[in-house]
């Protein structure tokens, strides 16, 4: 099981939660904010949690190196943190963390034995690459063009800044549309021919050929 949390929601997380809606892959859990989760569009969403409790006066802090700044954070990744399966949580987030991942400690001034470790935490801003990443980490059973057994990796040129993956047995060509993230475009072994859309999860859908479209192999 993978966990995703999801601290704020502007228009672009919007757009991937829409995305996350729409497959609901059983083995990837949302989880708010718990102010989050109260608002008017997350509400009536019944399969999703908040994280909530008490943070018992501590505080988290994160770690911005290149910055070189410290700020005190969301009490809720204090409620992360002490969740009993945080080391499976990312973070859905169009902002830019150092590394790809947000780096916090938790620390109090009533607690001597803080701060006594970093916590990272991977930052996606789509979900495409979240369900890539579980399936990775073995977190998430479901398609992805990084199966190694299935897909290889092509010299060919990047399209939207993507790497083109061929199907091991139909010699088929797959890459992920860069500007939806909502599914893979897929061409014939000459990539002259465009054999439609799949989703995320590697379904075909209907109706979705376009004959111009094409990569050059």
């Amino acid at each position: 099981m993978l966990n995703v949390f999801v601290e704020n929601i502007n228009d672009a997380v919007r757009e991937q939660l829409r995305i996350a809606r729409q497959h609901r892959l059983k083995d990837i859990k949302l989880f708010f904010d718990e102010n989050v989760r109260k608002s008017s569009e997350i509400k009536t969403w019944k399969d999703v949690e908040s994280l909530k409790g008490s943070t018992s006066g501590i505080n988290s802090y994160c770690w911005n190196i290149d910055k070189t700044e410290v700020f005190c954070d969301n009490d809720a990744f204090v409620l992360l943190v002490n969740h009993s399966d945080f080391k499976n949580f990312v973070l859905l987030d169009d902002k830019t963390y150092p590394k790809g991942r947000k780096s916090l400690f938790l620390d109090a001034s009533h607690c001597n034995d803080l701060p006594c470790r970093f916590y990272h935490f991977p930052v996606f801003s789509a979900y495409a690459d979240i369900v890539n990443y579980g399936v990775e980490k073995g977190l998430v059973k479901s398609f992805c063009l990084d199966d190694k057994k299935t897909f290889c990796k092509t010299t060919i040129a990047p399209v939207q800044g993507q790497a083109v993956y061929q199907d091991l047995n139909t010699r088929y060509y797959w890459y992920l549309d860069n500007f939806h993230k909502d599914h893979y475009e897929v061409f014939d072994k000459t990539g002259k021919n465009h054999l439609g859309e799949a989703d995320l999860s590697g379904k075909m859908r209907p109706n979705t050929v376009d004959k111009n479209k094409h990569i050059t192999i």
